[in-house]
C-alpha cells in the first residue's frame, strides 16, 4: 500500500509477531492476530483499520468544510496540535484537520463509537439555549428543524442533538416497502465527500446530510429511508398465539376451494395475524346478532363472513382485510403504488392524514388509524373509497353505465352539482360517477347509497326482537325515526317492521341495538 503518512510502500501482514508493537496511527498496541501494514526497515506500523481511514471526511463536529486526514510528519508542524474536542495533543498519530479554520480532531474523536460502533447513545436533556439561538436546531435523527422552544436531547459522547421523541425511536423496524428489517442511523454522513447522498426508497428524495434515517443492514442491500417516511408504513410481525389451556401454539385451519374463476386452489384461513393489530383475527360466520356488521377498516356496513377480534371489538370485512394484508395496491386513480399507512401522533413531523382524495373528508374513520398513502406524493385514500366499483349500472338514474371519474371535467361551468342530491360538488378534487353520453354526474354516495355492500329487502323472523317479520332496508331521509332500542335517530341500515303501515318498529341494524342480548 502507498500511504501518504510514509515515504515507502507498506506491506500487509496477516498477524503481528511482537506484542510491544504500537500502531503509528492511533498509538495503541497491535494485536498479534490482527492484520496490519508495516515498513520493517523504518519500524513503521499501522493497524489495517488505521491504514484504511478515509483521506477526507465530512464531520458533524465541523460542517463548514471537509476534514483532511493528516499527521505531524505530513504537515511538518512541530508545534503541538490540540484536538478541538478533547483538548489533548494530536501528536503523535493521525488526526483530521481543516487548515482554513485551524480545526483539528483525533481520529477516535472523529468516529465516536455510538455513531460508528455498537455503543448506545447517552442522551440527556439540553436545558440551556441551543447554540443556534433563535434558529433552533437541525435534528440529527429525523433531519427536521427543531424550534428553539422544542425540548431537545444531546448525546454526551458524540454531541448529536435530537428531538425528545426522536431519542426514543425504535432501533429496528419492519416496513411494507422492504423485505428486510431496517435499522436506525443517526446523523447520516457521506462515505466520501464527493459522493452523492442515497435516495429514500419510499419518497425517492435524497436523504438529508447530518440528518438520520433507517437503512437495511443486509449485505448488498442499499435500501435507505427517511425516518418520517419509514415510520408511516411500519408493520409488526406476530408469533402464533399459544392456547391458554395447553400452552401450545394454536393451529391455523385452512379451507381449500376449487373455483371456476382461477386455475389454482383458493384458501381461506380461520385465523390470521394482521400486522396492524396486536391480537389474531378469527374468521366467523354471521349470526342473528351480527347479520349486518360495521367493518372497522372501511367503516361501511357489510354482510357475510368476517374476521373479528373479540378482545378489542374489531370486525373486518374479508375484502378489506385482504387489502390490508397485501400492504399495497396499484390504484388506477394514481400513478404510484399506495401503501397501508398509519399516523402516530407521538412522532414529530410525521405527516397527518391529509384528507381522502376521493371524497374530500379529512376524518379517517378506520378504527385502527390506517389508510392508504403514496410515499412519493401527498395522496391519501380511505379504504372504503379505494374499493369503490369502477363501473355501475343504475337504471333508476341513467340508462347507460356510469364510470367512476377521478379527474375534473371541463364542462364550461363555474359550479358543479350532483344530479341526484343537487348539492354543489368539488369538481377539482372529489371523485364522481359520470355518463359522457348523457352528461350525467353524481356523488358516489348518491349513486351507490350508504349500504351498497348489503342485500336489502331481505325479511327476517326474530321473535326475540320483534313479534312481526322485520325487513333490512336503507333509510336515506334525515332525521330518521327513533331507534326503539337506543332512541337515537335511525339513518343508514335499519331493520323495519314489515307491517310498517300498522307498526312503527325500527332499530339500527349494525349497532348492538339489534342483538338479542339487548331485549
Amino acid at each position: 500500500m502507498e500511504h501518504s503518512s510514509h515515504a515507502h510502500p507498506l506491506i500487509l501482514n496477516e498477524e503481528c509477531s511482537d506484542l510491544a508493537t504500537l500502531c503509528d496511527g492511533c498509538i495503541e498496541p497491535i494485536s498479534t492476530s490482527a492484520p496490519n501494514y508495516s515498513c520493517n526497515p523504518c519500524n513503521y506500523h499501522l493497524r489495517q483499520s488505521c491504514a484504511e481511514l478515509a483521506p477526507k471526511i465530512q464531520s458533524l463536529f465541523h460542517t463548514k468544510h471537509p476534514l483532511i486526514r493528516s499527521s505531524s510528519s505530513e504537515t511538518g508542524d512541530t508545534d503541538s496540535i490540540t484536538c478541538n474536542l478533547c483538548d489533548k495533543s494530536c501528536d503523535p498519530g493521525f488526526f483530521y484537520s481543516c487548515s482554513s479554520c485551524y480545526f483539528h480532531i483525533h481520529t477516535k474523536c472523529a468516529f465516536p463509537s455510538c455513531l460508528y460502533g455498537d455503543q448506545k447513545h447517552q442522551f440527556m436533556p439540553l436545558l440551556n439555549t441551543h447554540p443556534l439561538g433563535s434558529k433552533g436546531f437541525d435534528c440529527n435523527a429525523c433531519g427536521e428543524i427543531g424550534s428553539k422552544h422544542d425540548f431537545s436531547y444531546v448525546c454526551a459522547n458524540c454531541q448529536i442533538v435530537v428531538h425528545r421523541a426522536c431519542s426514543r425511536l425504535p432501533l429496528s423496524i419492519n416496513i411494507r416497502q422492504h423485505p428486510h428489517p431496517i435499522t436506525k442511523t443517526y446523523c447520516f454522513l457521506k462515505d466520501d465527500v464527493d459522493s452523492l447522498l442515497p435516495s429514500c426508497g419510499i419518497c425517492e428524495k435524497n436523504l438529508k446530510e447530518y440528518g438520520g434515517g433507517y437503512g437495511c443492514p443486509e449485505a448488498g442491500c442499499n435500501f435507505h429511508a427517511h425516518i418520517r417516511c419509514a415510520l408511516q408504513f411500519v408493520t409488526t410481525d406476530h408469533d402464533p398465539t399459544p392456547n391458554p389451556k395447553t400452552g401450545e401454539e394454536e393451529k391455523i385451519m385452512e379451507v381449500k376451494v376449487k373455483h371456476f374463476s382461477h386455475e389454482h386452489d383458493l384458501f381461506l384461513t380461520d385465523k390470521i395475524a394482521y400486522k396492524g393489530h396486536e391480537h389474531p383475527l378469527t374468521l366467523q360466520s354471521p349470526t342473528i346478532e351480527d347479520e349486518v356488521f360495521l367493518c372497522s377498516i372501511c367503516f361501511q356496513p357489510n354482510q357475510g363472513l368476517f374476521y373479528r377480534c373479540d378482545q378489542c371489538d374489531i370486525t373486518t370485512d374479508i375484502r378489506c382485510i385482504k387489502l390490508a394484508l397485501e400492504g399495497s395496491i396499484k390504484h388506477e386513480s394514481h400513478e404510484h403504488p399506495l401503501f397501508v399507512a398509519k399516523y402516530d401522533p407521538e412522532i414529530p413531523s410525521l405527516p397527518l392524514f391529509s384528507g381522502c382524495k376521493a371524497c374530500g373528508r379529512r376524518k379517517n374513520p378506520n378504527v385502527m388509524g390506517e389508510f392508504l398513502r403514496c410515499g412519493i406524493c401527498r395522496f391519501d385514500l380511505h379504504f372504503g373509497c379505494a374499493s369503490l366499483p369502477s363501473k355501475v349500472i343504475k337504471d333508476r338514474y341513467d340508462e347507460h353505465p356510469l364510470f367512476l371519474t377521478y379527474k375534473p371535467l371541463d364542462q364550461g361551468c363555474e359550479e358543479y352539482y350532483c344530479r341526484i342530491c343537487e348539492i354543489e360538488r368539488n369538481n377539482e378534487e372529489q371523485w364522481f360517477y359520470y355518463c359522457e353520453k348523457c352528461d350525467f354526474d353524481a356523488h358516489p354516495r348518491c349513486i351507490l347509497g350508504l349500504c351498497h355492500n348489503l342485500k336489502l329487502g331481505k325479511t327476517y323472523i326474530f321473535q326475540e326482537i320483534h313479534p312481526h317479520p322485520i325487513t333490512l332496508k336503507e333509510w336515506m331521509d334525515r332525521p330518521g325515526p327513533s331507534c326503539h332500542q337506543c332512541h337515537q335517530p335511525c339513518d343508514g341500515t335499519v331493520y323495519e317492521c314489515s307491517r310498517s303501515d300498522e307498526c312503527d318498529f325500527v332499530i339500527h341494524a349494525y349497532r348492538k341495538c339489534s342483538q338479542i342480548s339487548g331485549y
